[in-house]
């Protein structure tokens, strides 16, 4: 199966993977883009957005150019997946990505997920937190497409799209004899700054001439001729033979700056053009007279690899500065000052197809040859060489508007938004860029302007094959829009129960409106685990306040009745499973009613009984009423009169309850209360008395609730996670230098921990959060 070795993987998105009860939680990554404007929903700009699975940010953008590229898109809608010569549909790179496409170009929601496409890229969901690089995504894309296109029509379509072809040359400056061999390309890396130069081009135009500039081989690297048979000075280069009818431009921003030893970004200035002709870039036959064809007699150490390999960055041609015209003498657009008042060659206004058209003709009637380019698509990174955000703008063909795609986020961008991506700003000294703006273009792709263009195909234009995916697509959407709907009416509880064996716990619940009482009690004691263990007769569900620990209010009667009509009156949603003794009653809790957790103090024993007993109670009862009550729930042998009562008001404060006839409201109860009671009566003042010391020293006992994580071997061989025995096992072999015998790994019902000893996936998170192991964007992005 094909897969693709760079990151990303997410949450479920279709309806088999939704659990029973369970609300997923959809959460995405959504990066606001670096100027103030908010998302439209798709019928205000047409278009939708995707869903950052984690730091796919840099896949999004790419997604969203291509889809935006017609011959690109219709080209993959002909292909149609064969069961029997294609992989496993979830493992098809193209058959994802053309499902993708068609939600993007059908789809009523504002973004979708690529999930589905990352699944068949081959990556798991830890790979979702890699951040990668634009190019490099690209070619691994193209890599993949290719291999499933071969023996189709498709075959040639990377090929036929986006492959231009070069000669890399070496040429001697006395008998004028020029060795060469024909190499391809898939996109031009241009460098921003000349090699060890602090200045950077211009404009990409400039960067282009550049990288055609030949490299003098000369003193120690003369180059020796055959036909003068000796060694002589020659040009060693690259030049252009044919340009793809899709031009990507790739600005190499990053760079390592050797005298602070830092990966830095490029934020240089570097403009680019509307309308890019390239016509005098490129070597026709007739000009290459004395040259001789193929390889032979061109030295290993003076080849250059293919240009879609960055490694050509420096690489040379014959051309000069006087064959090779600068802008103005090659039709395109001024250069304006540095206050950017202007258009400077981007028209963006949106005014509409006709004048967009017509500028574009009056263009390609100046221009003399093929190789007239009309800019479509811009890649930008935001932020520095550790780590920032991947977002695109791009140009409807139909109409010329500009868009920016920033993950779910699509918007209509203005002149100035553009404008800003050439980089520059204001100077200033940090090793993370040389200029205050991190916001600027990283990738550049073109379209030939010439009689092929075409727009992309419409929904009633669909191949058959492509018609019938759609259906399922839409019946797909249906399904998922049910069982969302059916979650927006399910009711979330949280419910606590005090477990006879593993005590206080809370687990998830969920259920439907319509569902009655009764069903969700049954629901919750299945939950909970508590068959054998506890007779469903004597447990019921109780309205709880967990922060003070408190029943609010009981249910009896009302089994038959709907959650939603239980809930009503509620404000909460936090339940408790009471258990009661079988010999016991449940006693019937009203609303408004205190309750109050009474403990026994033993000072013979100097302790705290825990847990206290609880107790309910209307404000309106008194004070000696509420005592009897204590004494007969805790069997005190003693009456009450002869007992001390103390209760705990705010803050803290402890005092002992002494009037019997006042009510529980004229004594300072609250909704929640705690009594401590012990027996008595006290011979000193209680402030000095053992019963306060132990009182006061029970109150400031801190209470921690830990959880423990699974650490069965099933659940450690599935997360990658090695078990703590393992690690020590290692550990201590590497210490005593057995490296010949290995402990074998074993997994144990401990918990687990990453150490350095545990490889690369040990050391997924440490390298997470210190951003090693960075890709050319660096860092944690997205």
């Amino acid at each position: 199966d094909e897969e693709l070795n760079l990151g990303a993987s997410a949450s479920p998105t279709t309806a088999g993977d939704y659990p029973t009860y369970h609300i997923p939680s959809f959460l995405s990554s959504q990066e606001n883009p670096p100027y103030n404007t908010a998302g439209l929903i798709k019928q205000d700009t047409g278009y939708v957005g995707l869903v950052n699975q984690a730091m796919t940010c840099y896949l999004n953008s790419l997604l969203q150019a291509l889809f935006m590229t017609p011959e690109f898109r219709n080209a993959l809608y002909k292909w149609q997946y064969d069961p029997q010569n294609n992989s496993d549909p979830a493992k098809c790179i193209p058959y994802q990505l053309q499902r993708l496409f068609l939600n993007l170009q059908t789809s009523s929601k504002t973004a979708v997920e690529t999930t589905e496409l990352t699944r068949s890229f081959g990556w798991d969901s830890s790979e979702a937190w890699q951040q990668h690089d634009i190019q490099e995504l690209c070619r691994v894309m193209f890599d993949a497409l290719e291999h499933v296109f071969k023996n189709t029509k498709q075959a040639d379509l990377i090929d036929r799209l986006y492959q231009g072809k070069m000669i890399d040359y070496v040429k001697c400056l006395e008998c004028g004899k020029e060795k060469s061999r024909e190499d391809t390309f898939l996109d031009i890396p241009l460098p921003v700054r000349p090699f060890g130069s602090t200045v950077a081009y211009g404009s990409v135009e400039e960067a282009v001439r550049a990288f055609v500039q030949p490299e003098t081989l000369d003193g120690a690297n003369q180059y020796f001729c055959e036909a003068c048979s000796k060694k002589c000075d020659a040009h060693k280069g690259l030049k252009f033979t044919k340009f793809p009818y899709l031009l990507t431009l790739h600005l190499k921003r990053f760079d390592f700056d050797y005298n602070t030893m830092h990966r830095i970004k490029l934020n240089d200035k570097v403009t680019f053009p509307k309308l890019l002709d390239l016509n005098s870039f490129v070597e026709v036959p007739e000009n290459r007279q004395g040259q001789e064809e193929g390889s032979e007699g061109l030295p290993d150490e003076l080849t250059v690899s293919k240009c879609d390999d960055s490694s050509t960055t420096d690489s040379g041609s014959a051309l000069d500065d006087e064959s090779c015209p600068g802008p103005a003498d090659i039709n395109l657009p001024p250069v304006h000052d540095n206050n950017q008042e202007d258009d400077e060659g981007i028209d963006v206004s949106g005014s509409g197809p006709n004048q967009h058209e017509n500028e574009k003709n009056r263009r390609h009637g100046l221009c003399k040859g093929p190789y007239l380019y009309e800019l479509f698509s811009i890649m930008i990174h935001s932020g520095s060489a550790s780590g920032g955000h991947y977002y695109a703008y791009i140009k409807d063909f139909s109409n010329g508007e500009w868009f920016c795609f920033n993950d779910t986020s699509v918007s209509r961008i203005t002149n100035d938004d553009i404008m800003k991506t050439y980089g520059g700003g204001a100077l200033r000294g940090y090793y993370s860029g040389a200029y205050s703006s991190s916001t600027n273009a990283y990738m550049l792709m073109y379209r030939q302007i010439n009689d092929d263009n075409c727009d992309a195909i419409k929904v009633q234009d669909f191949p058959p094959h492509i018609k019938e995916l759609y259906s399922e697509l839409k019946e797909k959407q249906e399904t998922d829009r049910r069982i969302k709907d059916r979650h927006v009416e399910m009711i979330k509880l949280k419910v606590y129960c005090e477990h006879p064996s593993k005590g206080m716990t809370d687990v998830r619940v969920y259920a439907h409106n319509d569902s009655t009482f009764g069903e969700v009690t049954s629901q919750a004691y299945e939950t909970l685990k508590l068959g054998g263990i506890v007779a469903p007769a004597d447990c019921r569900l109780v309205s709880y306040n967990p922060n003070q620990e408190s029943i609010e209010v009981s249910f009896d009667g009302r089994e038959t009745e709907s959650m939603s009509e239980i809930l009503v009156d509620l404000k909460t949603v936090d339940m408790l499973l009471e258990i009661k003794n079988p010999d016991d009653e449940f006693e019937v809790y009203q609303p408004g009613d205190i309750s109050v957790k009474a403990y026994y103090v033993d000072l013979e024993k100097e302790e705290v009984k825990v847990p206290p007993f609880l107790i309910r109670s209307p404000l309106s009862n008194t004070v000696g009423n509420l005592k009897d009550i204590i004494t007969m729930n805790i069997r005190a042998n003693t009456p009450s009169n002869n007992m001390v009562f103390v209760i705990e008001k705010y803050c803290y404060e402890l005092s002992i309850l002494e009037d019997d006839s006042s009510t529980l409201q004229q004594s300072g109860f609250s909704t929640s209360n705690k009594m401590y009671v012990s027996n008595g009566p006290l011979e000193i003042p209680f402030i000095n008395s053992k019963l306060h010391t132990l009182i006061d020293r029970f109150e400031n006992v801190i209470t921690l609730h830990l959880t423990l994580p699974e650490t069965d071997p099933d659940t450690l061989a599935r997360m990658s996670i090695p078990s703590l025995s393992a690690v020590q096992a290692a550990a201590t072999a590497k210490q005593s230098g057995d490296a010949a015998n290995p402990p074998v790994e074993k997994a144990a019902t401990e918990p687990a921990v990453t150490s350095k000893v545990c490889g690369a996936r040990g050391l997924m998170l440490p390298l997470i959060l210190t951003g090693a192991g960075d890709e050319e964007s660096g860092g944690i992005s997205g």
